[in-house]
């Protein structure tokens, strides 16, 4: 597993998470394609998460999977992707992209994957991995009456937060 992304706060991040780290300014599905080599004409990941909802990032996700390979699109595209281009990573690799979304499961395994379980999943990642989520990814808590000029300022881009948390209990915002 490796992350791909242009944003030095969000790479420092995957770091500290212990992933392996590439630049997304450089070419993430060439370096992929060379060190991942299932054969002839088939190299790259098997499954790619995308999670930025930016074109570009979508495009560098369709050149690091390998043919037949799986994108799956974590994200939301505010600005749009009118850049977007699904030309040879897309169709002549016979790729296939899914969408993620909050809520969502695939059909099929919505039985599989129903909110008890993906509750249950989630508390069994905190129990083991809390400490690190909370060093890594929550990267604001703010008093609860605090979130919507939080908001604000993140939809200004004047503040780049990862996670945040609104707290009730004016201690946890400390």
């Amino acid at each position: 597993m490796v992350v791909a992304d242009s944003d030095p706060r969000r790479r420092k991040v995957a770091e500290e998470l212990g992933f392996p780290v590439f630049d997304l300014d450089g070419d993430p599905g060439r370096l992929l394609k060379t060190r991942w080599r299932h054969g002839p004409a088939d190299r790259g990941a098997d499954v790619v998460f995308q999670c930025r909802g930016r074109a570009e990032a979508l495009h560098a996700a369709l050149r690091a999977v390998r043919p037949q390979g799986s994108i799956i699109d974590l994200a939301f595209y505010i600005e749009g992707a009118d850049a977007l281009r699904l030309g040879e990573e897309f169709h002549h690799n016979g790729l296939s992209l899914r969408c993620a979304q909050i809520g969502r499961v695939p059909r099929g395994l919505s039985a599989l994957w129903d909110r008890a379980r993906l509750s249950a999943e989630t508390i069994l990642l905190l129990h083991s991995e809390g400490k690190a989520v909370r060093k890594s990814l929550v990267t604001d808590i703010v008093p609860f009456e605090e979130g919507p000029g939080l908001m604000l300022q993140v939809a200004r881009r004047e503040r780049h937060v990862l996670t945040a948390v609104f707290a009730v209990d004016p201690g946890l915002a400390a």
